[in-house]
């Protein structure tokens, strides 16, 4: 506004300035925009707060989702009492303990040749078929008297596949250069035999160092052969590695380590994350000083629903200090590692338990009444147990023909189904051990026969949700959607902030054209008042000569 606006006031000898016009509007403009200003900064810094706060919430999560993952708790470690095998486990392995007596490592067939002055040095004085056989095949070399012994070395392993390996080895001496032949892999199919049609194979004088074997060991006692030193076909989920002869214990465990870890890992993340709602939703009456967010419904919410399912009880009475995890003087976490280890290792089951829930699952039963005696012929449709057709022909005792029928469903391998027997009552009973229906449908008199009738027996299950699975699904409700609580706090505050700055826009705008109204209106009374000044001083002019010439 300074420009021509700053030649306000000359007419008015300063009455009416462009100081006067800038003073009025910095009072409107503290009393207008600095309040708008204000929450502009507050919003803003809310927006910057609450990012943090949600990330630490999203780590916090993480916590928690590791801490009721399966995967958690399916991890494996193993140790090995001993130098004779190398053990590497993957997760979900069974739990166990097994010993490994290595009597004998598997071996390559190796074989050297004798000694050349060169390895250019040729060895066949006619041309000739070097045979290879190993494995079961045989491969063919053509040489000549012409072929050196690098030569050779190469064709080797190109005429076998690599099953070969051939390299010049310097012995030293007088003729320092051998051939070694090598198999590429272990065990006692890989023994190399070599042969030559014309005999020039004998000029190569091979001599056999090594040969080819199998590893051989007991298992618990049982004796097992490979032809290789590691395989993982022995136990399920288990790789070996044989080392050495001799014998080694070896023990498969839960991780137990790895879930103290993930417990000290929860524990630091609410411990961050608590130190930084503590902060932002504190009032310090003697200071007159808020935080942030104090008296902030979404936050302070969010820090109750924390604090509850921490100190929560389970229907079983089990809460997180039974594992450990206790809250200090300060409203803190702290974790007593011996208390959370010895549960592990005590009732680790009761852990995951806890942690991440269980589903028991119950067993299903289905119990016939006595099966008849005599001749019943069971044909295609007439017994369906689980959509599969039973087909028997049963023709004796009551006694006999409950054996026969037990059999004859056994024999079918319905999935899940385990066929009982009461002998006393001459009864059939089904059980599905995994939570299964059991259906039987048929000729409702051939089942009559054998003691049932047509129908489903519905399976059943029961399933806890554990401490961590519940806190990861309420920390879910929090962050994981866009419609989560504190998306929405951050939808608002975005809106908040927008319709902010808006309203400062608008008001800036209105103070604009305000003074400028103001500095027109001044600019035009200024003029005016010049004009009556001059006027002024002309008839003052005119007066003082007047009076001066009557005396």
């Amino acid at each position: 506004m300074a420009g021509s606006l700053s030649n306000i006031g000359l007419g008015s000898n300063g009455a009416l300035s462009f100081d006067i016009i800038e003073k009025l509007r910095v009072v409107d403009e503290r009393n207008q925009v600095a309040p708008i200003d204000r929450r502009l900064d507050t919003t803003s810094t809310k927006l910057t707060d609450l990012s943090i706060l949600t990330t630490m919430v999203a780590s916090f999560k993480s916590a928690t989702s590791v801490l009721s993952d399966e995967m958690s708790y399916l991890k494996r470690s193993s140790s090995v009492g001993g130098d004779s095998v190398g053990v590497s486990v993957k997760s979900g392995t069974f739990l166990q303990d097994f010993s490994i007596d290595v009597g004998q490592l598997a071996g390559r067939d190796i074989i050297e040749s004798v000694a050349f002055s060169s390895q250019n040095a040729t060895f066949a004085t006619a041309a000739d078929t070097i045979g290879i056989n190993i494995d079961g095949n045989d491969y063919n070399i053509d040489v000549n008297s012409n072929t050196t012994l690098t030569q050779l070395k190469d064709q080797i392993f190109d005429k076998t596949d690599g099953k070969v390996t051939a390299s010049i080895l310097n012995v030293g001496g007088a003729d320092p250069y051998k051939l070694i032949l090598k198999s590429t892999d272990t065990g006692v199919s890989q023994d190399i035999t070599v042969s030559s049609v014309g005999g020039t194979v004998a000029d190569l004088g091979l001599n056999d160092l090594n040969s080819a074997q199998d590893a051989s060991f007991t298992y618990n006692g049982i004796s097992i052969a490979r032809a290789s030193n590691s395989f993982d076909d022995l136990i399920v989920g288990v790789s070996i590695t044989l080392k050495e002869t001799g014998v080694s214990q070896v023990s498969i465990t839960q991780d137990r380590a790895n879930i103290t870890k993930n417990l000290e890992n929860f524990v630091s993340k609410y411990n961050e994350l608590m130190s930084n709602l503590n902060e932002a939703t504190k009032f310090d009456s003697d200071l007159k000083v808020s935080g942030i967010f104090q008296g902030t419904s979404e936050i302070t919410g969010m820090k109750s629903m924390i604090n509850r399912q921490l100190l929560s009880v389970d229907e079983s009475g089990r809460n997180l200090a039974d594992y450990g995890v206790t809250l200090n003087s300060g409203g803190m976490l702290e974790l007593d590692k011996s208390i959370i280890n010895s549960k592990l290792s005590s009732d680790s089951k009761d852990v995951e338990s806890f942690f991440r829930g269980v589903t028991t699952v119950d067993t299903t039963m289905r119990a016939g009444s006595s099966v008849d005696a005599g001749t019943i012929d069971i044909t295609a449709g007439d017994l369906r147990i689980n959509g599969i057709d039973i087909i028997v022909s049963l023709t004796g005792t009551a006694s006999q023909n409950a054996i026969d029928l037990r059999d004859a469903i056994n024999s079918a391998n319905i999935s899940g189904i385990e066929v009982m027997l009461d002998s006393v009552s001459n009864r059939i009973i089904l059980n599905s051990d995994g939570g299964g229906d059991i259906g039987i449908t048929g000729d409702s008199a051939k089942l009559s026969s054998i003691g049932f009738i047509e129908g489903v027996t519905k399976g059943s299950s029961q399933t806890t949700i554990g401490f961590f699975s519940t806190f990861n699904d309420k920390l879910g409700n929090l962050i994981s959607s866009k419609n989560s609580i504190l998306n929405l706090f951050e939808q608002s505050l975005e809106s908040r902030q927008k319709s902010l700055q808006v309203e400062r826009e608008t008001t800036v705008q209105r103070l604009d054209a305000r003074y400028n109204i103001m500095a027109t209106k001044f600019m035009a009374y200024d003029s005016i008042i010049g004009r009556l000044n001059n006027q002024f001083q002309s008839l003052s002019m005119m007066i003082e000569a007047s009076f001066a010439d009557k005396n």
